[in-house]
């Protein structure tokens, strides 16, 4: 492999610790990785400055390896990145992470922290992404976190997420993959500002959505703070305690959901004042309850 900062491979207990990596020899497949983990346990890569590549931080088929502390910059296609080959109980905590606008000649977006890969899709599971900062990957199509199919067992909590077109979303797979499914996805007390749209999880035919739940999450200055649509038939979507504040478009409701049989809004959601808090769509189990959606014109559409 040529253009790779740091490789740590079929290691254990080793870390990478402290320095500065810039720029790319190249940026091709395999190409431009600032610091990379492959198939090794209880590694890692710790207070690194990387910028202008592929991807900054990559682990691959790796056991309780993590990233903490590190700050990315410019990236070409995700800063940090868990590549779909069997990574078990990662941890990207405490990262700043800050988009670009520059892509490989292969990519068509970027993404702060991607939990799967859509070329590769043997499941990785039990990820925590905690604490971390990113803001301005503003491109059509660009997101701050996503999470793609097999992936389970996948937290986002206390994260701050600023000046991005996404939020955290989901992404389906390549066309030469067969129809795969995320589980068990959760998102809590993280915080979006000036979003375009702050959670959003849309099925495709590559793509199955089976659970999604959101708590305490706040949308400040989003035009739409959750979008969800498709999920699988025993689908279930949880909602409780988050609050939208400052909305960029009042006739946008806070959720905006369809085709999921298990809905649950309840516990203390808090709306500003819309023409619609929630619209329900083919969501024939919906419960919205106990709310504070008392400033908006109607509370549900069903």
């Amino acid at each position: 492999r040529i253009a790779q900062g740091i490789r740590l491979s079929n290691s254990h207990d080793c870390h990478a610790l402290g320095g500065l990596i810039e720029g790319a020899a190249g940026s091709g497949s395999g190409e431009g990785y600032g610091a990379t983990v492959y198939y090794s346990t209880a590694c890692t890569v710790q207070n690194l400055r990387i910028s202008g590549q592929r991807h900054s931080i990559l682990f691959q088929g790796t056991t309780f390896c993590a990233a903490i502390g590190n700050t990315s910059t410019d990236d070409l296609i995700t800063a940090i990145d868990t590549h779909g080959t069997n990574c078990i109980g990662t941890v990207i905590a405490h990262n700043t992470i800050r988009g670009g606008a520059r892509l490989t000649a292969d990519a068509t977006r970027h993404t702060g922290i991607r939990i799967g890969n859509s070329s590769h899709v043997i499941p990785d599971r039990e990820t925590l992404v905690f604490g971390n900062r990113i803001e301005g990957y503003l491109g059509p199509d660009d997101a701050a976190m996503d999470v793609v199919p097999p992936s389970t067992g996948v937290l986002f909590q206390a994260n701050e997420v600023i000046d991005c077109t996404k939020g955290l979303r989901a992404s389906g797979l390549n066309a030469q993959n067969t129809r795969e499914v995320m589980a068990g996805v959760q998102a809590r007390d993280n915080r979006f500002l000036r979003c375009d749209v702050g959670v959003e999880f849309l099925s495709a035919p590559l793509m199955g959505i089976r659970d999604v739940t959101l708590i305490a999450n706040s949308f400040t200055a989003c035009r739409q703070p959750v979008r969800a649509r498709g999920f699988e038939a025993d689908g279930s979507l949880v909602a409780t305690g988050n609050v939208a504040v400052e909305p960029l478009d009042p006739t946008v409701p806070m959720f905006d959901l369809e085709g999921i049989a298990a809905v649950t809004v309840t516990g203390g959601n808090v709306a500003p004042a819309l023409d619609l808090a929630v619209r329900l769509r083919d969501c024939p189990g919906a419960r919205v309850t106990g709310n504070s959606f008392g400033a908006c014109a109607r509370a549900v559409e069903r």
